[in-house]
């Protein structure tokens, strides 16, 4: 369930920013969200999902950055209650822990079981937070998302993580590779694979990251 809404997650918020993908306003940002990213790894804990982290970007004449709109698209499933409390954008490369640069306005604390999607936003026009979405746009590997509870005890630091890549050619073929195993492995999902990975590759070339064959 939770690898599968994996990959339904991320089409459906791709196919939202389709239209919007073909200005040079907007970047797409994904990353695979599990307990085993977190640093040290969390054991113990059935979750995982998709983030999806779209930036939309407002420029004046000479280039600058004067406004950006990050729009945070999580799809997460937990097998048990965890009590979510914080999602946000940290800097930090695999394997290290670093401070949080882009908050997601989270809300009041959510108690997550089974499958959610989840959406928040935040606007950035700060001169320190423009800075911090220009190396995020530099270098996505160098932040992460992470998730955040206050139950079970010992998620206060984060039950699920991910580092953040840019979505192109290479990041959908990994996808699409990511698929196709899956199928391989699972011959009763394998019609419902298919179908999803032809939507996927659909998406793509909407979004331009693939040749249109």
């Amino acid at each position: 369930m939770i690898r599968r809404l994996t990959f339904i997650g991320l089409l459906a918020a791709l196919a939202a920013g389709t239209a919007l993908a073909q200005s040079s306003g907007l970047a797409i940002f994904t990353a695979p969200l599990s307990p085993s990213s977190e640093n040290p790894p969390i054991e113990g804990v059935a979750a995982g999902g998709n983030a999806v982290v779209l930036i939309h970007m407002t420029r004046d004449s000479s280039g600058a950055l004067t406004r950006a709109v990050v729009d945070f698209q999580i799809d997460v499933a937990a097998e048990d209650v965890i009590s979510a409390s914080a999602m946000h954008i940290h800097r930090g490369a695999r394997g290290t822990n670093g401070p949080v640069v882009i908050d997601s306005n989270f809300g009041a604390v959510l108690d997550l079981s089974g499958e959610h999607h989840l959406f928040r936003q935040n606007i950035v026009t700060d001169s320190d937070g423009l800075a911090v979405v220009e190396s995020l746009l530099t270098n996505p590997s160098g932040f992460y998302v992470n998730m955040h509870a206050t139950a079970p005890a010992g998620l206060r630091g984060g039950f699920v993580r991910g580092q953040l890549m840019r979505t192109d050619a290479s990041a959908i073929s990994s996808l699409q590779s990511q698929l196709d195993g899956m199928a391989t492995a699972n011959a009763a999902l394998a019609t419902e694979l298919a179908s999803v990975k032809e939507t996927l590759a659909r998406v793509a070339r909407r979004l331009g990251v693939v040749p249109s064959n």
